[in-house]
């Protein structure tokens, strides 16, 4: 199992905008394209205005797969023109669990 952390910088006072474009319009999409939704937070002291989720794969041979499925989907652009402009920096990171980690 590997996990991809994503962390998204977004405007400042935008979070309220941009957590609701997801959840109507990408959540359903990720979740039938991505499938394993670990967590997504959103920070509250430290760097502000980010958001953060991980997502759970088999390998990276599944994650490409499934990554491409999502932007292969028919409804994912008009998520992309909602949030995109909300949108400052991101980043990614695919992290591998220690051994004595409980998420393997």
């Amino acid at each position: 199992m590997i996990y991809e952390e994503r962390i998204y910088t977004i405007k400042p006072g935008s979070t309220v905008e941009y957590l609701k474009n997801y959840e109507e319009l990408a959540l359903d999409i990720l979740m039938e394209c991505l499938g394993n939704l670990v967590g997504f937070w959103s920070t509250e002291h430290g760097h502000i205005n980010q958001l953060v989720h991980i997502w759970a794969f088999e390998g990276l041979d599944d994650r490409l797969a499934r990554r491409k499925k999502l932007a292969e989907h028919p409804d994912w652009p008009a998520y992309l023109e909602a949030n995109l402009p909300l949108l400052v920096d991101y980043e990614s990171r695919i992290m591998l669990p220690a051994p004595f980690s409980p998420l393997q």
